[in-house]
């Protein structure tokens, strides 16, 4: 059998509801600005790692720039990385065998439109070198 609720318990129950539920939208919010900020973090390590590999494929310096910075810009599509809010830098000033290919991207990352965080932006940072091959023909294809 189940026991009458008196009025003042009722009233209690709104009393924590009203406590407890502005701690929990926070947490709520914490959770989708952080798998925010995780989600752009491994796209962007993405992005770097696939710039340098695909620039160290390349037949000369300048063939290993465009190549590095297509395919980084064509993975930061696909993981939806705004293009506004990524800067991509390929470095193929060490190209040929035995240099390597490096990547480095920022993206910032905008928490505007997550409640209660009252952070704006976040900004990442990503870098990765890619070995050219130490015995791979140069300036063929």
């Amino acid at each position: 059998m189940i026991a009458p609720t008196l009025p003042h318990q009722r009233g209690q129950v709104l009393v924590e509801l009203a406590l407890l539920l502005p701690i929990g939208l926070l947490l709520i919010f914490a959770v989708l600005g952080v798998a925010r900020v995780t989600t752009a973090a491994l796209g962007l390590s993405a992005v770097v790692r696939e710039a340098a590999r695909a620039g160290a494929q390349g037949g000369s310096a300048a063939d290993a720039w465009q190549r590095g910075y297509g395919r980084g810009q064509m993975v930061a599509a696909e993981d939806g990385l705004r293009p506004g809010s990524l800067e991509l830098q390929v470095d193929t000033s060490d190209f040929g065998p035995a240099g390597e290919v490096r990547a480095r991207a920022q993206y910032t990352v905008s928490l505007a439109d997550v409640p209660l965080l009252g952070l704006a932006h976040v900004k990442l940072s990503r870098t990765h070198a890619e070995p050219v091959g130490a015995y791979r023909s140069i300036g063929g294809s």
